[in-house]
């Protein structure tokens, strides 16, 4: 029997994978940068699952840079160069992608990461079941007492 930090431990890993398969599946996967930052924080009553700031625009895109936009750390182009040799593209390309991109934006990908959270419904509920039998065994336990007189 698991212990309730373990379940959710357990729930939010499921949910991660389900996460990083499809990121894989639909294409938006390069660098390994935003599986890499897909960090499980647990804590004594629960846990998260933290992900990069901008795992959103993999979904629903980003809008053409404005005007006066601060400088990204790394810089946008830095980023689009590893993104280019990561999937075989010419570098040489990279700062004509990023005009497209300061200039039209780019299209998310829906479903990329609404599928895989609205499936996460069969890992939690799995994990509540496992969690709410462990605490109907502790309850059958303290009834155990009353077999020992």
């Amino acid at each position: 029997m698991q212990d309730t930090k373990q379940i959710i431990s357990n729930l939010l890993t499921n949910i991660r994978t389900d996460v990083i398969n499809s990121l894989q599946s639909s294409g938006r996967y390069a660098t390994g940068e935003t599986i890499s930052q897909l960090e499980i924080a647990l804590r004594d009553e629960g846990g998260k699952l933290l992900a990069p700031w901008w795992i959103d625009a993999l979904e629903k895109g980003r809008k053409p840079t404005s005007q006066g936009a601060p400088l990204g750390d790394p810089p946008m182009i830095e980023r689009i160069k590893a993104w280019c040799a990561a999937k075989g593209i010419d570098t040489a390309a990279a700062w004509a992608i990023k005009k497209s991109i300061d200039k039209y934006g780019y299209p998310g990908k829906p479903g990329v990461l609404t599928q895989p959270l609205e499936d996460a419904d069969k890992h939690i509920d799995a994990a509540l079941n496992e969690i709410a039998t462990n605490y109907q065994n502790e309850i059958v336990d303290l009834f155990k007492v009353f077999d020992e007189i």
